[in-house]
């Protein structure tokens, strides 16, 4: 099964909903109620801070929760986890939930948590700044889209939404996708693969992307999300729907504790480092450079999901259309 999802470019590395309003809670009674045992499934890199949030600030263990994070470098092992039962909610990006529904797994997403915060920046390449952006090396001769063309490109997974917004960013620098030599490479091995000369050009993620650049040994050649398309829903939490029937009020208890995490990380952006550098264990010097990149939110956009499936038709990763309404766990509220 494992090799169906990752010929069918299941990954990593995402929308959308929040069922029900922050609640308060009172220390007596936090430690009075039972404690249910969670599993995620999620990927080390920095738009994980919403949920390091909830574990340091308590909100998990208020709604009576024990979250074990368990990291994964994508969703070509995190998918089969979810189905296959050993995770119980799985960080996934968008282009994985519609696959996976399209080949008949019923996977819900029940939560929004990433999107691309596209920042106007005329210095920048492309215009634009952003938390995902094509990198090579520092004295590479690569310049442009064309450039690539018979060059090794890693991402972290093929057929995965990196891939698939690293391919539109090529068409839209006027070259062919497939005159690139694509590879998989796991985020946290991105650094190690560029620098050696194995690959040339690589799809970094946040903290890979701040540590090239600050470091001098590596440059931005676009920041390719914010290219394709400004502010685009990224990745969510998601479950099967079958444990979501199971267990609705442990989905339920999740998803306000991570609303109430996404509210404080969008009030606390100076917390962020210091937060990330404990959980990545990356220098926190490092980390206070980061440019940002990431918008962090509760609600889905079906504007969003519609134009991913319609993206994904016309490159042939989906045979028939899918109805994006059919992708969101619908109990809740805020779709938009």
């Amino acid at each position: 099964m494992k090799d169906i999802y990752r010929r069918n470019g299941f990954v990593s590395g995402v929308v959308i909903l929040t069922l029900a309003t922050c609640l308060s809670f009172s220390p007596g009674l936090a430690r009075a109620q039972k404690t249910f045992r969670l599993r995620v499934g999620i990927i080390p890199i920095t738009e994980m801070l919403t949920i390091y949030v909830a574990a340091d600030k308590g909100y998990f263990a208020q709604e009576g929760l024990e979250v074990e994070m368990i990291p994964m470098p994508g969703g070509a092992v995190i998918l089969p986890a979810l189905l296959g039962g050993s995770i119980d909610i799985a960080y996934s990006n968008l282009v994985s939930v519609i696959l996976a529904n399209a080949e008949g797994n019923p996977l819900k997403i029940i939560m929004h948590n990433k999107s691309e915060d596209s920042t106007k920046a005329p210095n920048a390449p492309g215009g634009y700044k952003g938390g995902s952006a094509i990198m090579v090396r520092a004295n590479s001769d690569i310049r442009s889209a064309k450039d690539l063309e018979g060059r090794n490109f890693a991402v972290n997974t093929l057929y995965s939404i990196n891939w698939l917004f690293a391919q539109e960013w090529m068409r839209m620098g006027g070259t062919d996708p497939a005159k690139a030599k694509w590879s998989e490479v796991p985020f946290p091995n991105m650094e190690a693969v560029l620098e050696s000369g194995k690959v040339d050009a690589i799809t970094a993620a946040d903290p890979t992307l701040t540590v090239l650049k600050t470091t001098g040994r590596g440059k931005i050649l676009d920041y390719y999300f914010s290219k394709v398309k400004p502010n685009i829903m990224v990745a969510s939490f998601i479950a099967a729907e079958k444990w979501i029937k199971e267990q609705p009020e442990l989905m339920q208890k999740f998803v306000r504790a991570m609303s109430r995490a996404i509210e404080y990380a969008n009030t606390h952006e100076n917390e962020w480092p210091t937060i990330l550098a404990k959980h990545l264990k990356i220098d926190l010097a490092l980390l206070e450079k980061m440019e940002g990149g990431h918008r962090f939110e509760a609600k889905v956009n079906m504007e969003h999901l519609e134009w991913y499936v319609n993206l994904m038709l016309r490159r042939g990763l989906l045979k028939k259309t899918i109805d994006p309404r059919t992708l969101v766990y619908t109990a809740g509220r805020d779709l938009k």
